[in-house]
């Protein structure tokens, strides 16, 4: 709890003091507490909330939006994220939890000045607009492109592990559209070494982290064959996933792992690529995320319907209302020619989409043209 409160004081730090080189995309750099003076700042912050807490309610009478401020501050960082397990900082969770807090420095600002009648209100209010429409600017300068905004968040947070992943990923994309951008060839090349230079230290930064291991096992397979002999990253992926707990963004990595596998390029054998496959599948036997892995891998491989087909059949029960099973098992029983089943895979597919948000899929895969 008191390391919450930390993290909501520095929501507050970038409400009065809109700091642009402490903001960004990724905050996973901050260290997390583990004790009341481990660091002490947590310590600090504690005492910090409770003399806010206590001027406020002293002022309550006076100045009784102050106090509405910052209990609407904090009950709104509590509807924000609590018992849910996400990430511990995002700037946008700071949006509503802080109209009233700018309300509360606006009053601050203009109910003194416009008392006391010695300076005109606009002169400070304008002022204060001048500076945040130049903050403004340098950020949306920054925003304008992907290279450079995901250049400037690790310039922030050089030691967050999302930052390092960004700025690689824009990298490798570069790398990838250089034909298009008329990039040389020793451009495109410094963009591709830079890409897995960071990759690495997305690894470096946190070792536990699967899009770092899948990265670099990609890049190392595809373009640096003789760096995959020095480290085995498929080796320290499959140990890392006996202990870890999957986050979403671990799904997505996953995901583009297999897509690699499937590639005629990658050497991995079918016996290691499935005793990975079976690993996840016992550790998360409700997924069908993985069963998704598993067919896309063997329809790669060129494998038969009637291999295919009991593990998609497993897919539908497990996410009914899903529409990738079905359009994938129309397809898989074309291929087999049993129409029926076709149909009553088709008509369970229309039975889960009410809306038919996915009709034009479903004309497509029975050959008539989607309106």
């Amino acid at each position: 709890v008191v390391h919450v409160l930390g993290l909501i004081l520095r929501y507050l730090g970038w409400i009065v003091l809109p700091n642009i080189n402490d903001m960004g995309f990724q905050h996973d750099d901050i260290p997390l507490s583990t004790g009341l003076f481990a660091p002490w700042t947590t310590f600090a912050a504690l005492l910090a909330w409770v003399a806010i807490l206590a001027t406020a309610l002293a002022l309550r009478k006076r100045y009784p939006l102050l106090l509405l401020a910052i209990l609407f501050f904090l009950v709104g960082h509590s509807m924000e994220s609590t018992v849910w397990p996400l990430e511990m900082v995002y700037e946008h969770r700071n949006y509503l939890p802080g109209t009233l807090m700018c309300l509360g420095l606006a009053y601050c600002v203009v109910v003194p000045i416009a008392n006391g009648r010695r300076v005109g209100v606009w002169y400070p209010v304008g002022g204060l607009l001048a500076i945040l429409s130049l903050l403004t600017f340098f950020r949306v300068q920054s925003w304008s492109d992907e290279l450079l905004l995901s250049q400037s968040n690790l310039a922030q947070h050089p030691e967050s592990s999302r930052s390092n992943y960004f700025y690689a990923n824009a990298l490798l994309r570069h790398y990838r559209q250089g034909e298009e951008r008329n990039l040389s060839d020793t451009e495109r090349s410094e963009a591709l070494l830079l890409s897995r230079h960071y990759f690495e230290r997305m690894y470096q930064a946190n070792n536990r982290d699967v899009a770092a291991l899948v990265m670099l096992y990609y890049l190392d397979s595809r373009y640096f064959p003789a760096l995959q002999k020095q480290v085995d990253w498929l080796g320290k992926l499959d140990e890392l996933l006996s202990t870890r707990v999957l986050q979403s963004s671990d799904w997505n990595a996953l995901a583009t792992l297999f897509e690699t596998f499937s590639s005629t390029a990658d050497v991995t054998g079918e016996i290691e690529v499935n005793r990975l496959l079976d690993k996840l599948s016992a550790r998360y036997p409700q997924s069908p995320a993985i069963l998704r892995y598993r067919y896309l891998y063997l329809s790669e491989r060129k494998a038969e319907p009637v291999q295919l087909l009991p593990i998609l059949q497993q897919a539908q029960r497990l996410a009914p209302t899903e529409s990738w099973p079905y359009s994938y098992l129309i397809y898989e029983y074309a291929r087999e020619g049993d129409v029926a089943s076709m149909y009553l895979y088709a008509g369970k597919w229309l039975q889960h989409d009410r809306n038919r948000y996915d009709i034009h899929q479903l004309k497509a895969l029975f050959g008539e043209p989607a309106e």
